[in-house]
């Protein structure tokens, strides 16, 4: 990507080897006011190691520096510090008016433009600055994004809510007095163009907005980000899952006892990760289903394909199934033929009929997902030229066997 005129250089780090599924998910991280890459690396977890042996693109941009003559209050030091352009309420104090929001855009879009990222698998995560804008990414682009996670982040007061659901998780600490849980002005409030920031409760109905209360809120069990490993929980968990057309949820980790960073236990990174490849843009893919005379469908497994070459063309087909819960065995089958049934649970969905063959069981991996190697050889001893064959993937979670969506293959060779 280069240097950016006053900015520093894009950190990007790929898989090590290519990952079980292709493209790969897509992890922005925004560093926080006067932060640094590779601090926010660090606090978050999510390092150059994490990103290549875990199979997900990590791209670490910088923001612009606070120019080194900018006077500052005499109560800060704000001179020199790198920040998004987020919102009114943060943190362009020297008025340079940067457009984070394209330059951001544009970083994406080149990404998923180069067929390494998976553009239904792109999130951003931010932390403080960053996670003012991570919010203002979504709030301009939510198609772009399958999730957003912020710590400490916040939206301007003067903000209009969003009118398209999306994934949102918001992680807080109960005593931040840099941006504090109930809500206020940064900058000691010292810079006077800088406007007010909302408080959480008012971030969370903010969110909730395009649900316009049609949601189901549950408060799952605590969470053990601070110490982990100690069994001791420190963070309570709200739950908001939209009963609408076009999904979404918002979450929220209420730490407790703890201040402006990010928690620093491992299991932080692990929920963090966690909750991210579990979302996908939502409205995609064909409805998962489960074959009569079963009467339950996976909520969440989705197959697709991609096709990988040789010198002298398509030589395999790779089977891709995502949404899995780890760990769980997935057997992939085909058949010649699909029909349309209706599980009392999900309406009408495919499902595979006459004789069904087993190709193989793979475990899912950390991400929920797997993958499976259909010869080209073997689709064409299978069918002739101009005829489909249908594959689907089926998991038993240990509530019954589910089934994903029915892919569709053309042999046209």
């Amino acid at each position: 990507m280069g240097q950016q005129p006053a900015r520093g250089p894009v950190i990007i780090h790929e898989p090590v080897m290519p990952p079980a599924v292709a493209p790969s998910p897509l992890v922005l991280l925004l560093h926080g006011f006067n932060r640094t890459q590779s601090d926010t690396m660090m606090r978050f977890g999510i390092t150059d190691v994490v990103a290549r042996n875990e199979g997900f693109v990590l791209c670490v941009p910088t923001g612009f520096k606070v120019p080194s003559d900018f006077i500052s209050p005499p109560q800060l030091t704000l001179a020199g510090a790198p920040f998004w352009n987020a919102s009114p309420a943060c943190c362009d104090v020297a008025q340079l008016g940067v457009d984070d929001l394209t330059y951001l855009t544009d970083l994406i879009d080149t990404l998923v433009a180069g067929g390494s990222v998976d553009p239904r698998k792109v999130y951003a995560v931010g932390f403080s600055s960053g996670g003012f804008m991570a919010y203002r990414l979504l709030l301009e682009q939510p198609e772009l994004f399958a999730g957003v996670a912020t710590v400490a982040g916040s939206v301007a007061s003067v903000d209009v809510p969003p009118t398209v659901a999306s994934h949102v998780l918001h992680v807080h600490g109960e005593d931040d007095r840099v941006v504090s849980p109930d809500g206020g002005f940064l900058f000691l409030n010292l810079i006077a163009h800088i406007t007010k920031y909302v408080a959480v409760g008012e971030l969370i109905n903010f969110w909730n907005a395009p649900a316009a209360g049609n949601f189901t809120f549950s408060t799952p069990p605590r969470l053990e980000l601070v110490s982990s490993g100690t069994g001791v929980t420190d963070t309570n968990v709200e739950r908001y899952e939209y009963n609408t057309p076009g999904g979404g949820s918002l979450e929220f980790w209420d730490v407790e006892q703890w201040g402006h960073l990010p928690p620093p236990g491992a299991g932080f990174n692990d929920a963090l990760l966690g909750w991210l490849f579990e979302k996908r843009r939502d409205g995609e893919g064909t409805p998962a289903c489960i074959a009569a005379p079963m009467t339950t469908c996976a909520s969440d497994a989705e197959l697709g394909a991609f096709e990988f070459k040789n010198a002298a063309g398509p030589d395999q087909l790779r089977l891709v199934a995502e949404g899995i819960p780890p760990g769980t065995t997935v057997h992939f089958s085909y058949s010649l033929q699909s029909t349309t049934s209706a599980p009392p649970t999900s309406g009408p969905c495919l499902c595979l009929t006459d004789k069904i063959n087993r190709i193989t069981s793979v475990s899912a991996d950390a991400f929920g997902r797997v993958s499976s190697d259909f010869p080209k050889a073997d689709l064409d001893a299978l069918i002739g030229a101009g005829s489909t064959v249908y594959f689907q993937s089926a998991q038993n979670p240990g509530s019954g066997l589910e089934f994903s969506n029915v892919l569709v293959v053309g042999n046209q060779d």
